[in-house]
């Protein structure tokens, strides 16, 4: 998800060093059966909408979004913040877009499900410049992990990692889900559901 753009002769990577970030990760499921019930029309106006609501909704909490993946997002919150307290930004963040999914799905007439995944870590990020263009590069194990908790936060969840838990200060509602492997190589990492607010 985060972008693979540090190989080749024509990269500098000056920009990348190791920061305290949190990584936000959504995605739309099963987007190609959603696209042949709106037909291609709608689906593109439904992804634009999307895209440019979930990009506000990150400027807003001084996010910076960091790339595409399919239908999916990547965002980081900490960089250069005026705000203390990224671990909550980027929940609040989260708590937002799934409240936008909710106004797109009785907008359309379609239920939308996404997975929203959050963990904070420490990650190798920074702008590269390559010939083509600038690109914000995160690297690191929060973002394999915000990717893992973003596919199973479905239908319409929102899933953060233990670190993420560990900065909100009872700030949001939360309760422990278990915990899980990121891949077969990793230790278990614990999951929490972060409850969206009632009324």
């Amino acid at each position: 998800m985060a972008s693979e753009l540090i190989n080749g002769d024509n990269t500098r990577t000056a920009g990348l060093h190791e920061q305290r970030l949190s990584v936000l990760i959504t995605d739309i499921a099963e987007s190609s059966r959603l696209a042949v019930r709106l037909g291609s029309e709608r689906f593109g106006e439904l992804l634009t909408r999307y895209y440019q609501s979930v990009l506000e909704i990150v400027a807003d909490g001084d996010g910076e979004h960091s790339g595409y993946s399919g239908d999916g997002i990547l965002a980081v919150f900490g960089r250069g913040t005026r705000r203390g307290g990224h671990e909550n930004e980027a929940v609040r963040a989260g708590l937002e877009i799934l409240k936008l999914v909710e106004r797109l799905s009785y907008e359309f007439r379609e239920q939308i499900i996404v997975g929203v995944g959050i963990e904070t870590g420490t990650v190798i990020a920074g702008y590269v410049d390559t010939s083509q263009r600038l690109e914000l590069t995160v690297l690191g194990e929060a973002v394999h992990i915000a990717e893992k908790l973003q596919s199973i936060a479905r239908p319409n969840r929102l899933f953060i990692g233990p670190t993420t838990f560990a900065g909100l200060h009872d700030q949001f509602a939360t309760r422990q889900l278990g915990s899980i492997k990121v891949d077969e190589r990793s230790v278990k990492v614990d999951i929490f559901e972060v409850q969206r607010p009632q009324g």
